[in-house]
């Protein structure tokens, strides 16, 4: 059972994707490709820290993110937009820090930890934008990927900082975000279910 849950959690984080996916295709949301490119690297420099400190089944949860963000890259030529920003930049050169971090000290830790700082910083413009704008993201993937952190921290048979690390953090960002999204929703007036965003994009055309 313990081992069918360790490939749940990352599953489920790979279908947490699909509602914002949906968005994009029908032209609710324009992803930032830079930004996308950003967490990429960033999560992909992660599941290699936790693959050097922990092996390949704790970092499934992350490359199962790493997969989730690639694939809005590839959607973003199509349907987004590429904006570099100086946050971007700072975000991308301070990844590159921490492998150079990880090569220096030999320390896959430090890298995972820097990931998840940096990630943290960059979660807070969405945070903002959740705050003013909640009818335009997707609270359905952001507690999905809650969930299935949740899922992936009951596999483990035993506890570190490396393992926990990362699938504590996706719970507290991403299941803010989703409590946020839907509290903002509730205080606007603004249903939860995606009709009912349809139908307030469309009044605001």
């Amino acid at each position: 059972m313990r081992n069918l849950l360790l490939f749940f959690g990352p599953v489920l984080n790979l279908v947490s994707i699909a509602p914002y996916i949906v968005d994009i295709i029908k032209g609710k949301t324009k992803p930032n490709i830079v930004s996308w490119v950003t967490w990429s690297i960033l999560t992909g420099v992660g599941t290699a820290a936790i693959i050097s400190q922990d092996g390949f089944k704790s970092s499934l949860l992350p490359l199962s993110a790493t997969i989730c963000t690639v694939s809005i890259v590839v959607l973003g030529f199509k349907y987004g937009f590429a904006k570099y920003t100086k946050f971007d930049i700072v975000c991308q050169a301070s990844a590159l820090i921490g492998l150079s971090l990880w090569a220096l000290f030999n320390s896959p830790m430090i890298a995972l930890i820097a990931v998840i700082a940096i990630d943290a910083v960059a979660a807070l413009p969405t945070y903002l934008h959740t705050f003013r704008y909640p009818q335009e993201e997707t609270w359905q993937s952001f507690a999905l990927t809650a969930l299935a952190a949740v899922i992936t921290i009951i596999t483990f048979n035993t506890f570190s900082v490396s393992k926990l690390a990362y699938p504590v953090y996706l719970l507290l960002a991403d299941g803010g975000l989703a409590i946020l999204t839907v509290l903002m929703r509730k205080k606007k007036g603004i249903g939860l279910s995606r009709k009912a965003i349809a139908g307030v994009l469309h009044e605001n055309i």
